[in-house]
C-alpha cells in the first residue's frame, strides 16, 4: 500500500511475484479523512460498494462492441447484479446505494438496454492521484 499527501493508495497485488506490480496504473487514493465521508455513515455495504465502483474504473478509455463510444476513463461497465455478489447483497441493495451516490454528487448512473449500468465517478482525478 503507497502513502501519498492526499490519501492512502490501494493497488492489486500480483500474488505471482508476491508483491506490487509496480505499474502506478493500479492505484486509487483513499483520502485519509474518508472514515468522515457520507459515504461512511452509511456502513459497511456502502463503503464496500465505494471501494467495488473506484477499484474497478477504468484508466483509460476502451473499446467495447455493442457500446457505441465504448467505455470511458473514470467509468464502470457491470451488470449490478455483478456489484451486488460482489457487496454480498441484493440487486435492490446496490440500486439504493447508487441512486445515494448520485444524490451525494459522487457518480452519474446510465443504464443500457437493461443488461448493465454505466456508473461514472465525477472527479475521477482526485482518486487517481
Amino acid at each position: 500500500m503507497g502513502k501519498s499527501a492526499q490519501g492512502v493508495g490501494v493497488t492489486d497485488v500480483d500474488h505471482d511475484r508476491g508483491g506490487d506490480t509496480g505499474d502506478t496504473s493500479d492505484y486509487v487514493l483513499i483520502p485519509r479523512n474518508f472514515p468522515n465521508s457520507r459515504v461512511w455513515s452509511f456502513g459497511t455495504i456502502a463503503i464496500v460498494l465505494w471501494l467495488a465502483i473506484l477499484l474497478r474504473s477504468l484508466d483509460k478509455d476502451t473499446w467495447l462492441s455493442g457500446h457505441p463510444g465504448g467505455v470511458k476513463r473514470g467509468q464502470v461497465m457491470t451488470p449490478v447484479r455483478s456489484l451486488a455478489e460482489e457487496c454480498q447483497c441484493s440487486d435492490v441493495t446496490v440500486r439504493r446505494y447508487l441512486k445515494v451516490f448520485v444524490k451525494l454528487g459522487l457518480i452519474k448512473v446510465q443504464n443500457v438496454r437493461n443488461l448493465y449500468t454505466i456508473v461514472t465517478i465525477c472527479d475521477y482525478e482526485k482518486y487517481r492521484g
